[in-house]
């Protein structure tokens, strides 16, 4: 018999017992089966079943009545959702799973969807609908919910969770209300993301997610355990020492360091920390939720304000480099926290001058380092395995061979600003692949990237970018092609394989032809864009168009696409026109141009 597992992730088995069966769900828009809700269900749960009415429903147009477990007829084939007793009679444990762990199984006719709680059942349901039933949540306002009357299951059984438990791409400055249904459907939100919760609303399932990182913050923090303002007049030994003198650290931005072997700034650092630690305690307990696992003891954002004193240069020369005076600090107030605080993670990023890990003094298994990215050095058009990302392919590889605990802090991603003159055709997709497989071959467990993708129109493929991330975040093994093509189909509808074939022209010019940090470049002098580039454009964009009704939402977004185009095209006009043999002119309507441009302009909407 065939069995069907939805996603071979890491922890991808077979459940033991019943042997899984296939089953049919609904007939030509009439169904049998209930849905049955535990005893007890949490309110994510609760959530969970109304998704999976809803949207079975939608794609059967059958009605699945949802009963309390305990009234359901005897002998009634169901969908059990949850921590269900008939699960459990099954041997099913899911108190035993991770909190973001699932298991779907067919047994007996019936259909199983549970998982570890806040969140495993809930994932459980998308994981099933996504995988056996074809619906996908492509952007905010997109889905893709398919027509079949007549619903038929192959045997499904699977365990699984995702590779990285924190799938944190979003952004800084806050997002659309509405933004977190979406993301909750691809399994990416995070409750203490900064996605304007109070602007949620009533809809929001309570108790799904809790705060994640603890006081003060996630990024550049030194300052807020010891400050300048409480320490510099009376101790200015606390601080780095630069160039002969000592550089206060007021904020964030420094403008210096700590001095990392000083014996009071470890105590006091663990002090504050201890602080943060009991406050947060209080604050979840007050709330009925879990209290926060990660704390960030983070450098200040500043490039050379690394301490020179005696101590510290011993340790910088012996361990060659900056990391190496930051992981003996973290080691020694993790180490100094832990009989209090065992259950939480210091987190510290290698950034900047920290990216190189120690040569000899590795980090403790309460201590989680999270390489990060540091804007202009390396190439986000090409994949990390490339020769000129090799620095910093092997830099994660590095920390992965001696970190207990690792993680990436990815600032790549924040890069729609590059060019403030006109958007860029370019795209990210064909890094997002290998770049997540080899964070996970690492060992990488955390993933963070700044990301204000619906902020502005920056370059070609950014919904594809985000979604293929989500992805790939829960399961970096999954072959890559096959989502490119869902998403592709399900958003550009019959413009598709002409979007596709654009997406592959793109890469291939870009691989073949961008500098190194091209998007460092004066925008007139990115080699791929000269007039091949455009009259290929234009052709592919026109065939497109002719694919979908004009006022289709697909049409919409081929639009869009090609507003990127248009924009790149009309800015670069004048330096295209001199390249040109005398008395020719460009092959394309210029008028023509600057409509489409406006009314791409206007129907960008994110």
């Amino acid at each position: 018999m065939k069995t069907v597992v939805l996603m071979a992730l890491s922890l991808g088995v077979l459940l033991p017992g019943i042997r899984a069966q296939p089953l049919t769900l609904a007939r030509e828009g009439v169904t049998a089966y209930r849905i049955a809700q535990a005893a007890a269900a949490t309110e994510g749960e609760r959530f969970a079943v109304r998704e999976l009415t809803n949207f079975l429903t939608r794609v059967t147009g059958a009605a699945f009545p949802v009963v309390a477990e305990a009234e359901l007829p005897p002998g009634a084939p169901a969908i059990y959702v949850g921590w269900t007793a008939y699960a459990a009679g099954l041997g099913l444990d899911p108190a035993a799973l991770g909190e973001e762990e699932w298991i779907v199984r067919t047994a007996d006719g019936n259909l199983i969807l549970s998982g570890g709680r806040p969140r495993g059942t809930l994932y459980a349901v998308y994981e099933f609908l996504e995988q056996a039933v074809g619906c996908h949540w492509l952007d905010r306002a997109t889905e893709v919910v398919p027509r079949r009357p007549t619903l038929p299951l192959d045997a499904l059984d699977v365990r699984a969770r995702p590779t990285f438990w924190q799938r944190w791409v979003g952004c800084p400055h806050g997002s659309p209300a509405d933004h977190w249904l979406f993301l909750v459907r691809n399994k990416n939100y995070r409750h203490d993301q900064p996605l304007g919760f109070g602007r949620l609303g009533e809809e929001f399932p309570q108790g799904l997610f809790s705060s994640l990182h603890g006081r003060p913050g996630t990024t550049h923090t030194f300052s807020d355990f010891v400050n300048a303002r409480d320490w510099f007049e009376t101790h200015p030994e606390y601080f780095a020492l630069v160039d002969g003198r000592r550089l206060p650290a007021h904020d964030a931005s420094g403008p210096g360091q700590l001095c990392l072997t000083h014996p009071d700034v470890r105590r006091l650092t663990a002090e504050k920390l201890r602080e943060f630690v009991a406050l947060d305690r209080a604050e979840a307990a007050a709330n009925g939720v879990p209290p926060p696992r990660l704390y960030h003891i983070t450098q200040n954002d500043r490039y050379r304000a690394h301490c020179e004193c005696e101590a510290c240069r011993a340790i910088v020369e012996r361990e060659g480099g900056e990391s190496g005076p930051l992981i003996e600090f973290l080691n020694a107030v993790a180490e100094a926290v832990e009989p209090d605080c065992p259950d939480i993670l210091l987190v510290t990023l290698a950034y900047n001058l920290t990216q190189p890990p120690p040569k000899t003094v590795r980090p403790r298994a309460n201590v989680l380092v999270a390489w990060c990215d540091v804007y202009s050095k390396c190439d986000v058009l090409r994949p990390l395995r490339h020769p000129y990302n090799r620095l910093h392919h092997d830099q994660i590889k590095a920390w992965g061979d001696i970190a207990p605990r690792v993680g990436i802090g990815d600032d790549y991603w924040l890069t729609l600003g590059y060019y403030s003159e006109f958007p860029v055709p370019w795209t990210m997709v064909q890094c997002l692949g290998p770049d997540l497989r080899h964070y996970a071959d690492a060992g990488c467990e955390t993933y963070h990237a700044e990301a204000a993708y619906y902020v502005e129109p920056g370059k070609n493929f950014i919904d594809l970018e985000y979604w293929l991330a989500f992805h790939l975040l829960v399961d970096p093994y999954r072959p890559v092609e096959p989502l490119i093509d869902t998403f592709l189909a399900g958003y550009y509808g019959a413009a598709a394989p002409v979007l596709k074939r654009y997406l592959a022209y793109l890469t291939e010019r870009i691989d073949r032809e961008a500098p190194f940090l091209m998007l460092r470049h004066t925008p007139y002098r990115l080699p791929y864009l000269d007039l091949a580039f455009f009259e290929t454009a234009t052709r592919l964009f026109d065939e497109a168009q002719a694919q979908v009704p004009p006022d289709s939402p697909a049409a919409v977004r081929v639009l869009r696409e090609r507003f990127v185009v248009d924009s790149a095209l009309l800015y670069l006009w004048p330096w295209l026109e001199r390249k040109l043999p005398a008395a020719t002119s460009l092959p394309f309507d210029r008028e023509q141009t600057v409509q489409r441009f406006e009314t791409g302009w206007t129907n960008y909407e994110r």
